[in-house]
This record gives structure tokens, C-alpha cells and sequence, in this order.
């Protein structure tokens, strides 16, 4: 019986609508981001896994990484 295998996977996506106050008029900005990832446990004491993630600069969303 192989207790301590198995597979964890969780994802989270986000999205933010802002205003930022300029020097006429207060813009309202925009964007998104999240995230992924999985971790298989080979044994009690190993597991391996990755983990991806998005997410841009709040006050320049069309400048993210």
C-alpha cells in the first residue's frame, strides 16, 4: 500500500480595477493575474513540483513582466 503518493494542484486568478488619481482627472486601471501549480509526493520524504505565476505592475498594467 503506498501511502504517501499523490498529486496537489491549485490555481488562483485575479483581477484588480483601480483608480489613480492624476493632476485633471482620476484614471481607472485595470488587470489581471494568477497563478498555477502541482506537487506530486513521490514518498514520505520527497515530493517535486512547479509553479508558474502573472503578475503585472498595478499602476502600469501594460508594463508587466
Amino acid at each position: 500500500m503506498r501511502l504517501y503518493q499523490g498529486v496537489t494542484w491549485g490555481s488562483e486568478f485575479y483581477f484588480n480595477n483601480q483608480r489613480f488619481p492624476t493632476d485633471d482627472t482620476a484614471n481607472r486601471s485595470k488587470s489581471y493575474g494568477g497563478y498555477t501549480y502541482a506537487d506530486l509526493k513521490l514518498n514520505k520524504n520527497w515530493s517535486t513540483g512547479f509553479q508558474v505565476d502573472y503578475a503585472p505592475i498595478v499602476d502600469a498594467p501594460g508594463n508587466g513582466p
